[in-house]
């Protein structure tokens, strides 16, 4: 790009200078505060845009100080700002959470906004330009199709991660590409659907291995209700990545999850929920018709009201996590027409009692290892202990529950070499306890079940159990 320096810079806010859009940012943050907004919303959207924006500012606020910002727009606007040119902000979002950022800059001039019943967009905002500064005496950053209308009177023209018909368009010597999608789209989506938690829907082909029977019809069932409890799964994720958008950003890790950091755009994340929910539903029906359906609904249910209200529920939360896993073993069953015994549900209960405490553990002790004094959805660091002891008794319960489920009579009727079946227990006792020594350490960083995925302890734990169970069957 040529010598721009006697043009002043006008830098666009959402999508450009920021990673993401503050209109609907405010969107989720009012339905957080209140879901029943869902039904205000369109009505405010009907009188146009501007009446949105206004009143969304009026109920919420979006806090501008852990806002996704792009480092090269403000890297280029410091340099203009250095070189004597004025930079200005010019936005279609609402004029006070702009001015906000307005103020969070010092190389900002001045900032252009919606204000008074101008949505300034589109044409609206180049003939304001135009009329501020004159036609081609003023250099423009945005990255929406509708800055086209802008760039069209523009002299310089920064272009931030558009489409490539829009870099066709306005290619020249005074057009600047800003484009930092270096992750592919497909990896993007992989990593906001959370592909590597569908291991937990695993638990639905545990009915059909522990009952020994096994025929294709309930391979076939399983592995459709396993698809589609990972679909829903994940369109839940996004949703409660929607809603926790702010509170990811201030989480050490969490900070990095696509929505958070501005690489997916809302609206996009938005558009995947009722795609995967219909996928969802549409391969559940084909598992075992409405039963498998209905059941995956009440995960749907259970799952978004957790997601939503009940983890900052202190215990509450804990209780439910736990239910969630014993759920995803009932929808196994419902799916093969297999009966889940009361030893099952107790062990698993307790188990992943166990294993939802440490997931709180971990938390708590992240905020301890890093000084921080922040409390994490009604825990506080006083609480780390309670937490360890609810985790480590649950988890012995549960290898206690398993002990006399190996001598009741229907386990003879199942295994013929008992004393094997007896010899998991130590196994699972080395695993829980393992777990909890190495999260007391500060060595778990993970979600329980992910950190298993990955320990290749825990790998071999799961190859010993296999074994010792399938020897204990002959």
């Amino acid at each position: 790009m040529q010598d721009l320096n006697k043009y002043p810079l006008c830098v666009d806010l959402d999508g450009t200078l920021i990673r993401t859009d503050i209109m609907f940012e405010s969107i989720f943050l009012l339905l957080k505060k209140n879901i029943f907004y869902i039904f205000m919303i369109p009505l405010w959207l009907m009188k146009g845009r501007y009446e949105l924006k206004e009143q969304l500012a009026k109920h919420v606020e979006p806090n501008v100080d852990i806002l996704p910002y792009n480092e090269e727009v403000i890297r280029i606007s410091e340099a203009a700002h250095a070189a004597g040119r004025d930079v200005y902000l010019v936005t279609a979002s609402y004029h006070t959470i702009a001015e906000k950022v307005g103020q969070k800059f010092p190389f900002f001039k001045g900032t252009y906004a919606s204000k008074d019943g101008i949505n300034l967009v589109a044409k609206t905002k180049s003939d304001f330009l135009v009329k501020q500064f004159g036609k081609e005496q003023f250099d423009y950053a945005g990255d929406s199709y509708k800055d086209r209308f802008v760039w069209q009177n523009s002299h310089g023209k920064i272009l931030v991660n558009c489409s490539d018909e829009m870099k066709n368009e306005f290619q020249g010597p005074e057009t600047q590409i800003i484009d930092d999608k270096s992750q592919s789209k497909l990896k993007l989506l992989t990593e906001q659907l959370r592909v590597y938690q569908w291991v937990k829907n695993t638990l639905v082909f545990l009915p059909m291995l522990l009952a020994h029977v096994i025929d294709q019809s309930m391979i076939v069932s399983s592995t459709l209700t396993f698809f589609a409890l990972s679909f829903m799964a994940s369109a839940i994720y996004v949703i409660n990545d929607l809603f926790d958008i702010e509170a990811d950003r201030k989480h050490v890790d969490k900070k990095n999850r696509p929505l958070a950091s501005g690489r997916l755009k809302i609206i996009s994340a938005a558009k995947l929920v009722p795609i995967l929910f219909t996928m969802a539903v549409i391969l559940a029906y084909y598992a075992k018709g409405f039963d498998t359906l209905g059941v995956i609904l009440i995960y749907f249910a259970v799952t978004v009201l957790y997601s939503l209200w009940f983890k900052r529920l202190n215990m509450a939360d804990i209780i439910i996590l736990a239910g969630l896993y014993t759920l995803r073993l009932l929808i196994g069953g419902v799916a093969t027409d297999t009966l889940i015994s009361h030893w099952l549900l107790s062990f698993s209960m307790f188990f992943f009692l166990s294993l939802a405490s440490l997931k709180r553990f971990i938390e708590l002790k992240s905020i301890e290892i890093n000084n921080s004094s922040k409390s994490v959805r009604g825990y506080n660091t006083d609480d780390t202990l309670l937490m360890m002891i609810i985790g480590v008794a649950s988890g012995l319960i549960s290898v206690l529950v398993y002990v006399l489920y190996i001598n009741s009579p229907a386990v003879a009727v199942l295994y013929k070499n008992l004393f094997l079946m007896y010899l998991i227990a130590p196994v699972l006792l080395y695993w829980i306890t393992r777990t909890w020594l190495l999260a007391n350490r500060g060595q778990i960083h993970h979600d329980p079940v992910v950190f298993a995925f990955r320990d290749r302890a825990s790998h071999f734990v799961v190859i010993i159990i296999f074994i010792l169970s399938v020897i204990g069957m002959l």
